[in-house]
């Protein structure tokens, strides 16, 4: 072999040994998970959308309070809620929704995660679209009812 075709060959041998390295690093960082089983996000998303949340309250300027009577957390990233908000004696029922999505931390476990949450239509007087708040979410909170916490 000519030195040309050597060093030709030693070098084509060197970038496939760097590929084989990359390879199994990228390898080793993938969780290991079996087929059909699902992450711990998979498995929150599944809890999340599952679980009927009711009576959440926030409060609002003006010493008011919104309260979602409901609220359907859809695994498309979507929500709604059905809510009815409080200043001083009289109730307005409205609607509010928006997206969600996960801290980029992920969830805590299957049960227990930080969600942002984008709130950008409403029909509740006072209210304006898009506003956005972050939340920690308990599929089995105190008592084992679900609860929503601001964070």
């Amino acid at each position: 072999m000519s030195r040309t075709t050597k060093l030709t060959s030693l070098i084509a041998l060197f970038a496939l040994a760097l590929l084989g390295v990359s390879a199994c690093d990228e390898k080793k960082k993938e969780p290991e998970t079996s087929v059909g089983q699902k992450s711990v996000a998979d498995k929150f998303t599944d809890n999340l959308t599952s679980t009927e949340f009711v009576k959440y309250a926030i409060a609002i300027g003006g010493g008011g309070r919104l309260v979602y009577q409901t609220i359907d957390f859809q695994a498309n990233g979507k929500w709604t809620g059905d809510a009815e908000l409080l200043l001083a004696d009289d109730p307005f029922e409205c609607t509010e929704s928006g997206t969600w999505q996960m801290e980029n931390a992920g969830p805590v476990d299957e049960k227990t995660a930080r969600l942002n949450i984008v709130m950008d239509q409403t029909d509740c007087p006072g209210r304006e679209a898009p506003d956005k708040w972050k939340i920690e979410v308990r599929i089995h909170g105190k008592g084992g009812r679900p609860e929503i916490i601001d964070l």
